[in-house]
């Protein structure tokens, strides 16, 4: 309320300097054209009480909402500004520390690869080693196999033999022989029997 009586007043006073500048000019005549400084010592007066009174209404009114005003922008511009800073220099470090982490997570997969790579190369190797020596554990298992059976073969071969001998000598001596004749048969024929075969 107290703000419109102000301006109230204020237009009055500029409406009264502007009615008292256009008699001024009214007395002069009208070849000069009309000044706001032209006129009396009355003109000049109530142009400066007019003026004082303006210039205090919006000093009271105008200036000072306009410059806090003014102030609350520079203030916040600058709070602004800070924050502003601060979030760049925190998103710099949030960059940087995620980098280092990717360097890190980079570093950790290339030793994962690489200790995976030994592990399978071990692993092979120890897999090779196992084959190998239970293929060298197979063929002594054979050949010891082999071997056994080449001597039961002989032992067949020569109980055999012994057989056919003794039988062959009984039926040339058209006798019977005895089992100590058999076995002394026997006992020859696989002794004559190894030293051909020792000899071949």
């Amino acid at each position: 309320m107290r703000r419109l009586y102000l301006m109230s007043v204020a237009g009055w006073l500029f409406l009264a300097q502007a009615v008292s500048t256009a008699f001024a000019a009214g007395e002069h005549g009208a070849e000069e054209s009309p000044s706001l400084f032209a006129g009396g010592m009355w003109t000049s007066f109530w142009a400066l009480v007019v003026f004082l009174v303006l210039l205090a209404v919006l000093g009271k009114f105008a200036w000072k909402p306009i410059l806090q005003a003014l102030k609350n922008r520079e203030e916040r511009i600058r709070t602004d500004l800070q924050t502003a800073k601060n979030e760049r220099v925190e998103a710099q470090r949030l960059l940087d520390e995620y980098k280092t982490q990717l360097a890190q997570a980079q570093a950790q997969a290339h030793e994962m690869i690489k200790q995976s790579s030994l592990e399978a190369e071990r692993a092979r190797e120890e897999i090779l080693a196992h084959g190998q020596e239970q293929g060298r554990q197979a063929a002594e298992q054979a050949k010891k196999q082999i071997d056994q059976a080449r001597v039961d073969a002989i032992k067949d071969l020569y109980a055999q033999s012994a057989k056919l001998a003794g039988d062959l000598a009984a039926k040339i001596l058209q006798r019977e022989v005895n089992s100590e004749d058999h076995r002394v048969l026997i006992e020859q024929g696989l002794e004559e029997l190894k030293k051909t075969t020792q000899e071949n």
